[in-house]
């Protein structure tokens, strides 16, 4: 699943190790390659303020172009879908209202 879009304010934006084109690979040490959005949603959604540890591979696209596998801890929280403009920076510090977008992942697999 590739990470198509960072949700401004989200949990994934405010960890600010998780890039656009990131390739997630597994959620609290649970494969999800080719697992369904359904499946995803319930790895990744949780409790606010517990952590969730993801697996992602990231391709460099300059020398020396090569791809390299990391874990980053994401603290689930709150947040909206209101235009990063009208946010303040502090949004990152404190829980929110949301709805989960399931278009955040794109699955990289041909259907």
């Amino acid at each position: 699943l590739l990470v198509d879009h960072l949700i401004p304010g989200g949990p994934a934006e405010c960890s600010g190790q998780i890039q656009r084109w990131d390739l997630l690979l597994s959620v609290d040490g649970h494969n999800v390659v080719g697992v369904s959005d359904d499946q995803l949603a319930k790895l990744v959604i949780g409790p606010v303020g517990t952590k969730v540890t993801l697996g992602l591979q990231r391709r460099r696209f300059t020398a020396p172009y090569d791809e390299y596998s990391f874990n980053v801890d994401v603290v689930r929280g709150l947040y909206n879908q209101q235009p990063a403009v009208q946010r303040a920076p502090t949004q990152c510090m404190r829980p929110i209202q949301h709805d989960v977008p399931q278009s955040a992942f794109r699955n990289s697999t041909p259907n």
